[in-house]
Order: structure tokens, then C-alpha cells, then sequence
């Protein structure tokens, strides 16, 4: 990965918020197409590895989530790239779907995932407690998949709340 892509030229002290600026600058933005595939449509949230964004898959004409790095530290695209390429070879209801990878126009790197419709539990515990048969049913379907994953030799590292979807 180029230097520039994975810091945007920005000198290693700058602050917390010029560099955010910075970095959006390689984000996809509302009507642009990424890999000539999938129609970028509105951000659907951010976090600490990147930016996620509702799109409409062209190809199979479906919406998909769009994860794209924005992390400013070569490691975080290593990793970044890894989650991918482990995310294309794992398949299990429990599981988001792989749908591609690769990198934008720009440079950034994306993943491209099925896009799933409702909320996750830390939105859904915001409302209301889990009766004890869907907290079973929840944790059964984690352990389904975490297992999966865990006989290929994968640990998910970031199971919380926010990350299970309901």
C-alpha cells in the first residue's frame, strides 16, 4: 500500500482531527461507484477500523455494506486485508456474508458484505432485556459461528454488543 494512501501525506503529530479530515478524503461518497460494481448510497455508521456504507450491488442487484478502511497505520490494512480474505472462505448463517474485496478508486480498501436489515443487540438491549429464550438463542447462534470460525484457526478479537446482529 502506498504511503499516501495509508496516511494521506499528513506528518506523524498532526492532530486526531485534521487527520480524520484527511483520511474521509479517500472514503467513497454518496453516488460514487466502487469497483465498477456497487453504487455507494449513504454512510450507515463508523468505528474505530473504518467507515461502513449502505450500496447497491449492480451485479446481483441487491443492497450491500461497503466496510472501508480509514485507519492511518500500515498494520491496521494488513489486518484489514486478512479479515477479508478470511471472511471470502468462512460460509454459516451465523456469519455475515462475503460478497468482495479489493480497493476503491482512490486507493482505500474495501469489503463489500450482505447487508443486513434490523438492529444489533447493543440497540436492541437499549429498548429492552432479552427474555431468557432469545439470550439462549442468541448465544447458541454465536457459539455456532464462533466455533466455525474458531476450527479454521480464526478468533473473531471483537465480539461485543454492537457487532451481533439481531
Amino acid at each position: 500500500m502506498r504511503k499516501d494512501v495509508r496516511d494521506a501525506g499528513l506528518p506523524a503529530k498532526v492532530d486526531r482531527e485534521a487527520r480524520s479530515e484527511a483520511l474521509a478524503l479517500w472514503l467513497p461518497k454518496p453516488g460514487e461507484l466502487v469497483a465498477e460494481r456497487f453504487l455507494v448510497e449513504e454512510v450507515a455508521g463508523s468505528g474505530g477500523m473504518g467507515t461502513v456504507f449502505k450500496a447497491r450491488d449492480l451485479r446481483a442487484g441487491g443492497p450491500v455494506a461497503i466496510k472501508v478502511v480509514s485507519r492511518s497505520r500500515h498494520d491496521a490494512f494488513e489486518r484489514f486485508a486478512r479479515e477479508a480474505q478470511l471472511l471470502s472462505e468462512l460460509s454459516h448463517p451465523a456469519i455475515v456474508r462475503y460478497v468482495a474485496h479489493g480497493s476503491t478508486a482512490r486507493g482505500a480498501q474495501f469489503l463489500a458484505m450482505e447487508w443486513l436489515d434490523g438492529d444489533d443487540l447493543a440497540g436492541t438491549l437499549g429498548r429492552a432485556p432479552l427474555s431468557p429464550t432469545q439470550s439462549i438463542a442468541l448465544l447458541r447462534r454465536v457459539c455456532e459461528g464462533t466455533h466455525l470460525a474458531h476450527g479454521r484457526g480464526i478468533v473473531h478479537r471483537d465480539l461485543k454488543p454492537s457487532n451481533l446482529f439481531v
